[in-house]
């Protein structure tokens, strides 16, 4: 791990609608995304994955201001500086 000023945080969405949440991502935040193909082993569901790396101070802006305004569920997996892996339910 590289260490430095600016930290920044691996986000993993799980979501129905990745279509608007990389809109979000990509022309407010400014900052990639990666799209993967989920399937769930139990139920066969297939949901769309969003892979991101964004500084720390625009994780706290998706999480905070625009997971609010979307109306459906999406599941965060954040890695954090350390390694340490949380789960949010937004």
């Amino acid at each position: 791990m590289l260490e430095g000023i600016d930290e920044a945080k691996t986000v993993t969405i799980i979501t129905n609608k990745p279509d608007e949440i990389s809109q979000i991502i990509l022309y407010e935040l400014k900052r990639g995304v990666t799209f993967l193909d989920g399937k769930g082993a139990y139920s066969s569901d297939t949901k769309g994955v969003i892979l991101t790396v964004i500084p720390t101070s625009d994780y706290y802006k998706l999480k905070q201001r625009y997971a609010r305004d979307l109306e459906y569920e999406m599941v965060g997996y954040v890695c954090a500086d350390d390694g340490r892996f949380y789960k949010y339910i937004w």
